[in-house]
């Protein structure tokens, strides 16, 4: 309770009262501390655990780790990685998941590649948390032909997994390749487009995210006849009035030379923030 209300104070008096401290109470104060922004407390708890005999369990390593990743302190990350290594305990699909996010936050590929051979060596690519991190990993340190592999060997996507490799396609500075992912749906090659319709296929509603992102491309690449199908899938899910989606769309059509239509969007954009 006094963690969830951030009064770290009194639950360390709580957990001071316990004559015999167990590895979930150590737990409950690491991720309590880091979660309220003291990280080195949070280190302090965990250092204590050994000094004290209290075995130190994967969610204890997982949430030091996860605390760290919250700091922004990826040295430490790593650092603690290797004493885990090292102490016999075995990284989890939470561990790997979680290290991948900080290496796509840093964009450092070679770790992040470290880290996948590790996921590969226990058969965790293939895991939705694991598989969809090493996606956006990849997109973001604009590695757009591994961030694609390594979304095919994901066994269930998610809708996070599906929103990062379409937003690297989307990011892409390989304009021409953008091109490609963005052909007609029907026929010729797999694309952006044909992306967010087999997420349909796949009873995976696409956000105003996936949405936004799409819009941003067909506006980078001017191409209005894919603009104009998203446009008309936003309004078919309810997203019409959201302020992202319009400006997107208003952004689209602008750089599509389409004046006329960017207007009446805008239009209805600021009669409908007027209600």
């Amino acid at each position: 309770m006094y963690r969830k209300c951030g009064n770290m104070k009194s639950a360390f008096r709580m957990f001071s009262k316990f004559s015999r401290k167990s590895a979930a109470s150590y737990n409950t104060m690491i991720a309590g501390y880091w979660e309220n922004g003291d990280i080195y407390k949070a280190r302090e708890m965990f250092d204590q655990m050994k000094q004290q005999g209290v075995e130190r369990d994967r969610i204890s390593w997982n949430s030091m780790i996860s605390g760290y990743i919250n700091s922004f302190l990826f040295d430490e990350v790593f650092s603690l990685f290797r004493d885990m290594m090292k102490e016999g305990i075995e990284p989890d699909s939470f561990t790997l998941g979680s290290i991948l996010t900080g290496c796509a936050d840093m964009a450092s590929i070679g770790r992040g590649k470290e880290i996948h051979s590790h996921a590969i060596a226990k058969g965790l690519q293939f895991n939705s948390f694991v598989g969809g991190a090493l996606v956006e990993m990849y997109c973001k340190c604009q590695d757009i032909v591994a961030a694609q592999m390594a979304f095919e060997e994901v066994c269930e996507r998610d809708l996070p997994t599906w929103n990062a490799l379409i937003s690297g396609y989307a990011h892409s500075n390989q304009n021409e390749m953008i091109g490609e992912l963005l052909q007609k749906m029907k026929g010729k090659d797999d694309s952006a487009m044909q992306l967010f319709s087999e997420m349909q296929i796949e009873n995976l509603r696409p956000d105003m995210y996936t949405v936004g992102i799409i819009l941003a491309a067909c506006s980078k690449l001017a191409t209005i006849q894919r603009g104009k199908q998203i446009h008309a899938y936003s309004i078919r899910v309810g997203h019409y009035s959201n302020a992202h989606i319009g400006a997107a769309r208003v952004d689209m059509y602008a750089k599509c030379g389409d004046i006329k239509r960017c207007y009446h969007v805008y239009r209805r954009m600021s009669e409908a923030n007027l209600v």
